[in-house]
């Protein structure tokens, strides 16, 4: 009952958001799966945090299967919501593609650009080498 009603939320919100004609980024059809993907990673990244923060106080005992599986989940959840965020980065970058690369809206390199690469690098780039096989 909870999972398909969250999902539900964030698609109605996200229908809402693309409705809205005032912003050039929220008008996507990708806003509704980007919610839930977010939704998804947000959750299963707090989820194991508290998780692992009761193992150190000794409340949970996680197996080692357990925290490789969530961190398995965790990782697809990301790439898969960097692809999202990527593919509507492409997108809105090229509805004008007889303008220069910086002129574009919702260019990443216009004066709001810095959030952009602090999405990618923070959020995509760092969280990267923690793929590897070490839980």
């Amino acid at each position: 009952m909870g999972l398909p009603t969250a999902i539900l939320l964030h698609s109605v919100t996200a229908w809402i958001f693309g409705l809205q004609i005032a912003r050039s980024w929220w008008n996507t059809s990708l806003m509704a799966p980007l919610f839930v993907v977010s939704a998804v990673l947000s959750g299963t990244a707090l989820v194991t945090l508290l998780a692992l923060c009761a193992q150190r106080f000794g409340k949970v005992e996680l197996s080692q299967e357990t925290r490789k599986w969530l961190r398995g989940f965790i990782v697809i959840s990301l790439f898969v919501d960097l692809f999202f965020v990527g593919a509507d980065y492409i997108t809105c970058c090229g509805q004008c593609p007889g303008r220069p690369l910086g002129t574009q809206p919702g260019s990443p390199w216009r004066t709001w650009a810095w959030l952009f690469w602090i999405e990618w690098i923070v959020g995509g780039v760092i969280p990267s080498p923690s793929c590897s096989s070490r839980v």
